[in-house]
């Protein structure tokens, strides 16, 4: 998603006041930091939960 920290910075400066704009810059980025981590956990808790299989190589017949 980097298109979207790329969009933030003209979107903020002319949606916020002058005052606010570094507040608001690190507000969203935390924001999208926890989104993403916590979308990386679920990833990780659904892997967690997939079947463990044993790689085995068959023996070779002669």
């Amino acid at each position: 998603m980097p298109w979207v920290s790329a969009l933030n910075t003209p979107l903020v400066s002319v949606l916020g006041i002058a005052m606010m704009i570094g507040r608001a810059h690190s507000t969203l980025t935390l924001v999208l930091f926890i989104l993403i981590f916590g979308l990386q956990v679920g990833i990780g808790a659904m892997l967690s939960r997939w079947p463990a299989q044993v790689a085995t190589i068959p023996p070779r017949r002669i």
